[in-house]
């Protein structure tokens, strides 16, 4: 096991852990629509932003340094800790739709250098991307390295770049987000029957995965598994074997049974396809086990923030399972819930021992982590 030991947050509802806590019991949404910050488009796209300011190619790389500085701060300004590797999800990407010669990399090992003093050889520096799963799939190479004795604290961030004209366009251009068919501040609707896409966030987090446990730990990271089903661009194989795959082989490693957990941090994106395949998952495992966990899906509350997504969803989960507290599924009642599985539409008060999270991303990438209390 690895030990969630320090954290930093970034998205549309906060940017901060303190602020996050919060707004995840209140069931803040984030969302504002995209003429707000891309006027240039015509389309009304809801989105969840961590900026509210217009943001132009000149703006966005000041923004991106802004908000890595930030993340970083809120652990390293705290205390001193030695890093032998760190993770970095990111879309360098962006650099090519921003004309710009950057990459996400440089911008991290600059402020982790001038701003905090700290040197990590660059082999140790590692970039990974695997799309929507990218979140957990650095917290199970991180626990690798830790538990092969690498190291014994991984630093371990995603960086999804704020929003901007071109980034949108490229999204828009492939269907899958939310144009037309929603209510000002409801259109993030995980699994509910009128579900029309997934809704855009940004926002980056980071983390200290540590072999030691300090006195303030979050978490353990008790078990992962991904895997990918090269099923098609959009989605995964429809009968979500390799889904269920992952999540049997977390379980295996976390040394725990399927009713053994208490919420289920859903991928949820709104989608029409993929959330039917997570759903009906879902409800199989839940009529196998006899066992009904609570299904939560933060992207109501923070939009798809893709490659930080699993990331800041692991963050919320820790935070969650610290605090007692199960964060509620907003924008949808209990009524317009399509499947046989139990949103939480209200926040949950209760002892926590375990969660589950689940990431699922473009090409039929899957994954998914059990965090534990104790």
């Amino acid at each position: 096991m690895s030990y969630i030991t320090d954290i930093g947050i970034q998205c549309s509802i906060a940017n901060n852990t303190e602020d996050f806590i919060k707004n995840l019991r209140l069931g803040k949404s984030g969302e504002i629509t995209s003429n707000t910050i891309c006027p240039e488009i015509h389309l009304k796209l809801p989105t969840l932003c961590t900026s509210q300011e217009k943001l132009n190619k000149e703006l966005v790389l000041e923004q991106i340094k802004k908000d890595a500085k930030n993340i970083l701060s809120q652990i390293f300004t705290r205390k001193k800790i030695n890093i032998d590797f760190v993770l970095l999800g990111s879309c360098d990407e962006v650099g090519e739709w921003l004309d710009t010669d950057f990459n996400f990399k440089e911008i991290y090992t600059q402020i982790l250098n001038y701003e905090f003093g700290i040197q990590v050889e660059e082999e140790k520096f590692i970039n990974i991307h695997s799309s929507c799963s990218t979140g957990n799939n650095l917290l199970i190479q991180a626990h690798k390295l830790i538990e092969n004795n690498y190291a014994e604290n991984v630093l371990v961030i995603a960086h999804e770049a704020p929003m901007f004209p071109e980034y949108l366009m490229q999204l828009a251009s492939i269907g899958a987000m939310n144009e037309n068919n929603f209510i000002a501040g409801k259109a993030s609707r995980p699994f509910s029957k009128n579900r029309s896409g997934f809704v855009k966030g940004d926002g980056s987090a980071c983390m200290i995965l540590a072999k030691t446990k300090s006195d303030e730990f979050y978490a353990i990271y008790s078990g992962g598994f991904q895997n990918n089903d090269a099923n098609e661009i959009m989605r995964s194989q429809k009968d979500g074997f390799y889904m269920n795959q992952c999540i049997e082989e977390s379980l295996l490693e976390a040394k725990i049974n399927y009713p053994q957990l208490d919420f289920i941090s859903a991928h949820g994106t709104s989608t029409s396809v993929n959330d039917e395949i997570e759903a009906k998952l879902i409800e199989k495992l839940n009529r196998k086990h006899q066992s009904y966990p609570f299904v939560n899906a933060l992207k109501s509350q923070i939009g798809h923030t893709n490659i930080a997504c699993g990331l800041i969803e692991a963050a919320a989960c820790a935070l969650m399972l610290k605090h007692n507290f199960i964060a509620p599924t907003i924008n949808i009642d209990s009524k317009e819930v399509e499947f046989d599985i139990i949103i939480n539409t209200n926040i949950v008060y209760k002892e926590l021992s375990y969660c589950l999270s689940l990431s699922f991303g473009f090409g039929g990438v899957n994954s998914s982590i059990v965090l534990a209390k104790e």
